[in-house]
């Protein structure tokens, strides 16, 4: 949108635009080795202003299925790609209850947007919300965790990084004219960048910051109650629902929470599996284990956080993800680590998960 923005600016015939756009949007593609998430978002954009430039009625939710299902259909393994899934479920909740969000906080408090920094935040905040709430049980799936000062960080990092994609736009057009120029809009995206670092590492040092937890159903059900008292119509029914809301949560951390801490569990992932076994001296038998071949590592802060948690005495690994993620975060711990045999997985799986292959269970039964 910020290269149409710029290109509104010029007086050229419409489709000409819409051909620039486009030729821009797809070498942003190529520059970012077209992740998941910058697919969705490329391929929507160019829809829009396709639409636009036809001058057709276009709506956003026609245009999202028409994406998610022709990326689907494509390549159907994207569908299992954690970008992908929550890119795709954020732009849902924003243009679902996006609006309803803003009415909401409009009425509640009966704001006036004459001010643009007013009128930032009327549009910034329920946007936030309604992204973070839908992809909320998506994090506490994947991450074991969710944070908490997330829609206060985006407020502030929406701006600089806005900032920083139109530098970065004009760096990547001026250098095939002005590498000297092009270099020094490039320093600013730098600096940018570097902010938006600084600021999300200040936000994250706070104790409270983020809740590790893996329950999903009451993330689902936190968010369920959340929307539906944001949506309420007035104040008093805001609090009819809130103090419903606060019923069911409760009931619900009552009927979830896991209250057998020193049972064997296993968390299945998309690149791996995790099986946790407690031993009789307080400390856990983990076994990290790819759930198909030559997996590719990447940073799980939930896997981080769960062995920073927990007091783990042995390590068994299995595959490419276990090996690189012990040779990152175990080399200085007293963790004792093991490859395990052919014959040692059988046994543990015969033991623990009823002889079935660890890469093919989801879940104890």
């Amino acid at each position: 949108m910020i290269i149409w923005t710029l290109l509104s600016f010029i007086p050229i015939n419409k489709w000409l635009k819409f051909f620039i756009f486009s030729a821009a949007v797809i070498m942003f593609g190529f520059i970012t080795n077209w992740q998941p998430s910058v697919l969705r978002a490329a391929s929507m954009a160019i829809l829009f202003v396709l639409g636009k430039t036809m001058q057709r009625q276009t709506n956003w939710l026609n245009i999202i299925s028409m994406v998610l299902l022709g990326a689907i259909i494509i390549s159907p393994d994207i569908l299992y790609s954690v970008g992908f899934q929550m890119s795709a479920v954020a732009v849902i909740g924003i243009f679902v209850f996006g609006n309803m969000f803003k009415n909401s906080f409009v009425g509640w408090f009966n704001i006036k947007t004459n001010s643009k920094i007013v009128l930032y935040f009327v549009n910034s905040v329920p946007i936030t919300m309604a992204a973070s709430l839908i992809i909320n049980p998506f994090v506490v799936y994947y991450f074991n965790m969710f944070s908490v000062v997330s829609p206060l960080t985006n407020l502030i990092l929406i701006p600089l990084f806005s900032v920083g994609l139109i530098f970065a736009v004009i760096s990547i057009c001026l250098g095939f004219i002005c590498f000297p120029i092009a270099e020094f809009y490039a320093y600013i995206v730098e600096l940018t960048t570097n902010c938006c670092i600084a600021i999300t590492n200040f936000m994250a040092s706070f104790e409270y910051s983020a809740i590790t937890t893996n329950n999903v159903a009451i993330s689902i059900i936190n968010s369920v109650v959340i929307i539906y008292c944001i949506i309420a119509r007035n104040k008093r029914q805001f609090a009819f629902r809130f103090s419903t809301s606060v019923f069911i949560i409760v009931l619900s951390l009552f009927l979830f929470s896991d209250n057998n801490s020193d049972s064997v569990k296993l968390y299945a992932k998309y690149n791996y599996n995790l099986l946790c076994v407690p031993l009789s001296d307080n400390t856990q038998f983990v076994w990290l284990a790819d759930r198909q071949p030559n997996q590719k590592y990447f940073k799980d802060a939930g896997l981080i956080q769960y062995f920073k948690d927990n007091k783990i005495k042995y390590v068994a690994i299995n595959g490419n993800f276990g090996k690189q993620f012990v040779e990152e975060n175990c080399a200085n711990t007293n963790y004792i680590v093991r490859e395990l045999s052919f014959l040692e997985q059988q046994a543990i799986e015969k033991l623990f998960l009823s002889g079935r292959h660890i890469s093919q269970v989801t879940s104890l039964e």
